[in-house]
């Protein structure tokens, strides 16, 4: 009986203890956790009592959302990240399963442009911040538009604040956009909780009326310009605006629709991602800008001669659905890091962005691997170490070309004489590769074309030997051909036509075949356009 009290008194101290450091944790980084996850949308309701236990799985979240390692706990690192100065935009409701970078809340200005007949936006700056004078943040504000307009089809029309309820057409509730510095509780909803914590916040285009598309930054910041100390206005700046055109929080850390604050970088542009998200919702710019005259920030410069890259990139159309019927057939995929997706290629030259349910982002290839660099078809793509980097191999006829996710690295090197980072020397005769994976089991390379393949040691550069086998018999469950393939740690996909197959690695055979509807998870349904 003692003995069983004494285990009992040991529960419970320990079930104090712990409860205890909880608290003192949450107190070492002065932030209610709860109330945070609630104010940032990982929990819909606000419940101060709720133990630790039961908000698991919104931490697990967050943790996802923030690349920090996912315990479900409030361990340091998660209450850390709490503290950090963010945009006061909740965060868009994942599932942790599911992996997403650009967000598309759903409203955008386009009943505003069929009304006025273009694609145009007002803005005005109604005041100045305590910290930056008028004429400074003026010039702030007039660089944050440059940036998405220089690559959306959207003109912004600068209104001066004296031209202000001086007739119709500059009536504020005719002023599309107005930026102004406030602080606590300022005529919205969502106060402002002074210095540190939420630094801005803007309303997403909704009824395209009202408080839609407003920018408000909160004055009890140390908002300063081009300068490493307090917070740096453009960052903040261009970051809201993306949510006023739109956008909701990107996981991705480098892009600027990343909900944490980035310190001041000489040279920041807008990162890949935000470029896709909103010429997803506008297309991309068709004709050419003016010279800016205005600077806010030193540009940087590349020494690399063989590195350029694309910033002007445009996206057809974003697709609801399954892209048009159209004849399309998938030449090659490839797994991007960066994006935590599966990304294909077609033999119509377009891009295809998996793994939005319902839905499929369409891109036209030329705009981000240009024809100018590569003019045939793109016909496999892999990743693999080139210089100690990730980089993706994209092969193209008998040539192949070294990138870092869109950007061009180097190339073109010939598959047949060794020269290139991969010095590979396949025969006179093979005109082409059809896909091209890298194998976890082994971290091989296989190589495939026509009805063979090649074992790959990426190590020595060269095949192994007693190669090239055929596909069909080796590969159980494969056709004699395949047009595309991609392997992770996960799982391994191969594309023939319009079928896929999901190959077992454990039972090295296919353990299911379907339609390529089914693998692009965009559920067949009809097209609806944007």
């Amino acid at each position: 009986m003692i003995a069983r009290s004494s285990l009992i008194l040991l529960i419970l101290s320990i079930f104090i203890y712990t409860i205890h450091c909880r608290s003192l944790a949450e107190k070492k980084f002065n932030v209610n956790a709860r109330e945070w996850l609630f104010r940032y949308g990982y929990k819909s309701e606000f419940n101060p009592n709720v133990p630790e236990a039961a908000l698991a799985d919104s931490i697990k979240v967050l943790q996802k959302y923030a690349n920090l390692p996912m315990t479900g706990r409030l361990d340091d690192a998660t209450l850390k990240q709490m503290t950090k100065p963010r945009c006061g935009h909740r965060d868009p409701q994942l599932k942790i399963t599911r992996n997403r970078r650009f967000v598309l809340q759903g409203s955008t200005w386009k009943n505003t442009f069929n009304k006025k007949g273009k694609n145009e936006l007002k803005w005005t700056l109604l005041n100045t911040g305590r910290t930056l004078d008028y004429n400074t943040v003026l010039n702030v504000m007039r660089q944050a538009f440059r940036y998405w307009e220089e690559i959306v089809n959207i003109n912004f029309v600068e209104v001066s604040k004296s031209k202000v309820d001086t007739s119709d057409e500059y009536k504020k509730e005719n002023i599309e956009i107005l930026v102004s510095f406030v602080s606590g509780y300022h005529n919205d909803p969502y106060p402002f909780d002074g210095e540190g914590g939420t630094l801005a916040h803007a309303f997403y285009p909704h009824s395209n009326k009202g408080l839609s598309g407003d920018v408000h930054f909160d004055d009890a910041e140390p908002f300063t310009s081009m300068s490493a100390k307090g917070r740096n206005l453009l960052w903040v700046a261009t970051h809201e605006l993306g949510h006023s055109l739109g956008l909701e929080h990107s996981n991705i850390k480098e892009a600027v629709m990343y909900p944490w604050y980035t310190k001041y970088k000489p040279g920041f542009r807008l990162h890949e991602d935000d470029i896709l998200g909103i010429q997803s919702l506008y297309g991309a710019r068709t004709d050419t800008l003016p010279p800016s005259t205005f600077t806010t920030s030193k540009p940087t410069t590349s020494t690399t001669t063989t590195t350029t890259t694309t910033t002007t990139k445009q996206p057809s159309k974003y697709h609801k659905s399954c892209p048009r019927d159209d004849g399309s057939t998938i030449t090659a995929l490839f797994y991007s890091k960066l994006y935590k997706q599966i990304v294909g290629f077609t033999n119509t030259d377009k891009i295809y962005l998996f793994g939005y349910q319902r839905s499929v982002p369409v891109l036209n290839r030329g705009d981000y691997v240009s024809k100018e660099r590569i003019s045939g078809q793109i016909d496999a793509v892999y990743t693999t170490k080139v210089d100690g980097q990730d980089r993706q191999i994209i092969f193209s006829g008998s040539k192949y070309y070294v990138f870092d996710g869109f950007t061009y690295r180097s190339g073109p090197y010939s598959i047949h004489n060794g020269d290139g980072p991969l010095k590979l020397k396949f025969s006179e005769d093979i005109q082409k590769i059809d896909a091209a994976i890298t194998w976890p089991r082994n971290g091989r390379t296989y190589f495939f074309s026509d009805t063979q393949y090649w074992r790959f040691d990426n190590k020595r550069k060269r095949f192994d030997r007693n190669y090239p086998k055929p596909i069909f018999g080796n590969w159980e469950g494969l056709p004699k051909k395949i047009d595309a393939g991609f392997s992770s740690l996960e799982k391994t996909f191969f594309i023939a036509g319009n079928t896929y197959y999901k190959f077992n690695d454990m039972d090295i055979k296919v353990e299911k075949e379907d339609n390529v509807k089914v693998f692009m998870e965009c559920k067949g349904a009809d097209l609806l356009d944007p």
